[in-house]
C-alpha cells in the first residue's frame, strides 16, 4: 500500500495541472468514502489511513458512492476533476463484483462563445440620429396621445429608434472563436510573421532563413509574455476602480472543470442541455410543490390597507430626460436590442415622446406584453458541493427607467 500511495503522490504532485486517475479493485472494505475516515477493521489501521492520507492529500474524490460487493465498496475510481465525469453506475459483472462504468470527459468543455452583433459607435453619426429622432417625435405626437393604445406606441417606438440605430450606426458581427483578450494586433502581426518565416525556413532549409525564424520566434515570446503581465497587473492593480468583470472572466477560464449547469432530465425521460429547457425543467419541478386546487374560500382576507392613497403620478419631460441622461452606456441592451448608448446620445430628442408614452401607461394601468417578457440567463451557485439554476431577467432599459418614476414621485409626496 506504501507503495502504491507514494507512486500516486510523486505522479500528483508532478502533475498538479492534470487530470488524475485511480480505479480498480482496491479491496478496503474498511473505509467509509462518504467521510473519508475507517470505520471497520477487517484490515490494519496502518494501510486504511496510508491509502486515505493519499487520497487526501492528492485531492482526489471517490466517484464510486454504490456497493460493489455485497454492502460493501470495494471498487474505486477516484479522481481530482469529478466534475469531468458524466455518469457512474453499477452493470452486472462476471464474478461476485458488479462492474463500475465510467463515462467521463478527458477536458473542461468551454462554451463556444455566442454571436453577436457589434455596434461601432465611434464611426456613429450621432447629428443625423438626433435630427431622425426629432422628426420620429413630430410624427408620434401626430398619430398618439395619453388614450391611445400603449401596445401601438410600444411597438412604433421600439421600431423608429431601432430603424435609427441600424441606419446611423455601422455594425459587425462577433466572432465565434475563442480570443485570448491580452493579444494585440502587434502580436498578431509578429505570430504572422512568425508563420511566414518557419514555412519559408521549411522550404528552403538556409541557416539563414532557420535562423531568421528563431529570432522572430524569440520576440514573439518575449511580446506574448509582455503583454500576459500587462493585462494581469491591469485587473488585479488596487487601483483599479472599474467593473471587475474581466478579473472574475479571467478567473473563470483558468478553471479546469466543467462551468455552468449540467444536463438535467425532464419528466418525458430525455436530457436537455439548453439553459432555457433547464430553466423550465426546474420551475416545473419548484411549482408542482404548490397546490393548485385549493379552495379560495379558506384563504384569509388581507386587511385594511393603513397607509394613505398616493396621489395620481404626473410625469414631466425633464426627469425624463434626466433619467435618460444618467443611463450606464455599458450596460447591455434589453431583448429589443437598442443601446443604451443610443438613448442617451439623442435624449433630448425622444424625451417628449417617453413622457407621453409612460404617462399614458401610468394613467391607463396596462404595460406593454415586451416588458412583460424576459431573456432567461442561468447562473450556478455553489453551495455544499450542491449546483442550483438560479434565473435571471434581462429586461429593457426603458422598463428599468420607467420603474424609478413612482418610486421618486412617492419620495417627493413623502417630503411635501
Amino acid at each position: 500500500m506504501d507503495k502504491v500511495s507514494n507512486t500516486a503522490e510523486e505522479i500528483f504532485k508532478e502533475n498538479k495541472s492534470s487530470i488524475l486517475w485511480l480505479g480498480g479493485d482496491l479491496n478496503l472494505p474498511d473505509i467509509d468514502w462518504t467521510s473519508n475516515s475507517v470505520s471497520g477493521n477487517k484490515y490494519s489501521t496502518q494501510i486504511n489511513n496510508r491509502f486515505v492520507d493519499m487520497v487526501n492529500n492528492c485531492c482526489l474524490d471517490q466517484v464510486v458512492t454504490f456497493p460493489t460487493r455485497g454492502s460493501a465498496t470495494l471498487d474505486i475510481f477516484l479522481t481530482n476533476r469529478p466534475s469531468l465525469v458524466n455518469r457512474c453506475e453499477p452493470i452486472p459483472g462476471i464474478g461476485d463484483h458488479d462492474i463500475v462504468f465510467i463515462d467521463s470527459n478527458t477536458i473542461a468543455m468551454h462554451p463556444k462563445p455566442t454571436q453577436r452583433k457589434i455596434y461601432i459607435w465611434k464611426r456613429a453619426d450621432i447629428e443625423k440620429m438626433k435630427s431622425e429622432a426629432l422628426e420620429l417625435s413630430k410624427i408620434f405626437h401626430g398619430l398618439y396621445n395619453a388614450q391611445s393604445s400603449i401596445s401601438e406606441m410600444w411597438e412604433f417606438i421600439k421600431s423608429g429608434l431601432k430603424n435609427i440605430q441600424d441606419k446611423n450606426v455601422p455594425s459587425k458581427m462577433s466572432s465565434t472563436r475563442f480570443h485570448q483578450p491580452w493579444i494585440n494586433g502587434t502580436i498578431k502581426r509578429i505570430k504572422r510573421r512568425k508563420k511566414k518565416a518557419f514555412k519559408k525556413a521549411r522550404t528552403t532549409k538556409s541557416t539563414k532563413d532557420l535562423k531568421r525564424y528563431k529570432t522572430i520566434k524569440k520576440s514573439s515570446q518575449k511580446e506574448c509574455k509582455k503583454a500576459y503581465s500587462t493585462y494581469i497587473r491591469d485587473i488585479i492593480s488596487p487601483e483599479q476602480k472599474s467593473s471587475p468583470k474581466k478579473f472574475w472572466s479571467f478567473i473563470k477560464n483558468k478553471r479546469c472543470e466543467n462551468g455552468g449547469v449540467a444536463p438535467l432530465r425532464n419528466t418525458d425521460g430525455l436530457t436537455y442541455s439548453d439553459n432555457k429547457m433547464k430553466a423550465n425543467i426546474l420551475n416545473n419541478q419548484f411549482s408542482s410543490v404548490f397546490n393548485s386546487n385549493e379552495d379560495k374560500t379558506t384563504i384569509k382576507k388581507m386587511k385594511t390597507n393603513p397607509y394613505p392613497h398616493m396621489e395620481n403620478i404626473t410625469i414631466w419631460e425633464n426627469g425624463i430626460h434626466k433619467l435618460l441622461s444618467n443611463l450606464n452606456i455599458h450596460k447591455a441592451s434589453g431583448p429589443d436590442e437598442i443601446s443604451t448608448r443610443l438613448l442617451k446620445s439623442i435624449a433630448p430628442e425622444i424625451s417628449p415622446i417617453l413622457t407621453t408614452f409612460f404617462q399614458a401607461s401610468v394613467d391607463q394601468g396596462t404595460l406593454p406584453s415586451d416588458w412583460k417578457n424576459a431573456n432567461p440567463v442561468t447562473s450556478t451557485v455553489r453551495e455544499h458541493k450542491e449546483r442550483f439554476l438560479v434565473p435571471f431577467a434581462r429586461t429593457q432599459v426603458y422598463r428599468y427607467s420607467f420603474s424609478q418614476i413612482p418610486s421618486e414621485s412617492g419620495m417627493d409626496c413623502h417630503n411635501t
